[in-house]
């Protein structure tokens, strides 16, 4: 049976739209993550709505120099990608392999759950690491020798293809944080060799849906809290836009996680009890000359 038969567009989207509904169970998780980004959207003064316009309230407060700022501002960003991941990995930890969490293992860290950041900050430099670099070799100055020129172009056709390659093989989170003793990629390459473009289109609508999404929620949070002068009003905003953001993280958990699951599907699918058919044996000299003595009898 060909494994790409059920391997379809629309399969998949119907695991994932059910997957995204069972996350909403873990509404509590939410709005602890939420709390801790906006906490540190405050300690840092990162504020992504309230702090935009000329009249800055008292919680906006400055930093006295331009470099002082901008490894504020950096270090926020590390802070954040890793408590992004956090949540991440316990989301898909809690909702789908029904682990038992505990509150203060979001700042405990184990040796399984490091192991799982590592494999989610690999999976997302394939994408921001490849950008950078594209955009680094777009922007440099065009260089007088050609072999150099070729060079810095393949290096761009590499860092293309490989935020592509992720998108195909998304399956691997799962099963990498299913702790599986070893990821199976060629039995992922054999269930969409023929239709890899069913994991990108999935994958590239997600992410066009999270950014309309949060572009949408950030002009409207923005059009409330320009100018405001309650600082309630201002912490609310930050705290409704973090749980928007957490939902599209929980988004692509959630696709992860139906790849896995067609993947296994197919696996068992084909697992068919084989019938043995017993072959005829041919008639040996001695029993043939017992069915002519009978035939004379």
């Amino acid at each position: 049976m060909d494994r790409s038969k059920k391997y379809t567009l629309l399969r998949v989207s119907g695991r994932f739209v059910k997957l995204l509904a069972e996350g909403f169970k873990q509404w509590r998780l939410y709005l602890v993550y939420a709390a801790i980004l906006t906490v540190l959207s405050a300690i840092f003064c990162q504020w992504s709505y309230s702090c935009n316009g000329s009249a800055k309230q008292f919680w906006c407060y400055t930093v006295s120099s331009e470099a002082k700022a901008f490894s504020l501002g950096l270090v926020f960003v590390f802070i954040n990608i890793f408590t992004y991941m956090s949540f991440a990995y316990d989301f898909y930890e809690k909702c789908f392999l029904n682990g038992v969490f505990k509150w203060q293992n979001i700042f405990l860290m184990s040796g399984k759950k490091l192991k799982g950041l590592g494999f989610l900050l690999l999976y997302i430099i394939c994408f921001l690491g490849c950008m950078l670099i594209s955009w680094i070799i777009l922007k440099k100055p065009a260089n007088p020798d050609w072999h150099v020129e070729f060079v810095f172009f393949l290096m761009l056709f590499v860092m293309v293809v490989i935020p592509f390659a992720a998108m195909r093989f998304s399956a691997s989170v799962a099963y990498f944080l299913n702790e599986e003793k070893k990821i199976p990629w060629k039995k992922i390459y054999e269930n969409t060799k023929e239709r890899s473009y069913i994991g990108i289109i999935m994958f590239l609508f997600i992410l066009l849906l999270s950014v309309a999404l949060l572009l949408h929620c950030q002009v409207i949070l923005l059009r409330l809290t320009l100018g405001t002068t309650i600082f309630t009003m201002a912490l609310g905003a930050e705290y409704c836009g973090y749980l928007i953001k957490l939902f599209c993280v929980t988004a692509f958990m959630a696709f992860f996680r139906a790849q896995y699951e067609m993947m296994e599907d197919q696996e068992d699918s084909e697992d068919v009890p084989v019938v043995a058919v017993e072959e005829k044996q041919p008639s040996t000299t001695k029993q043939k000359k017992k069915n002519k003595k009978s035939r004379k009898k």
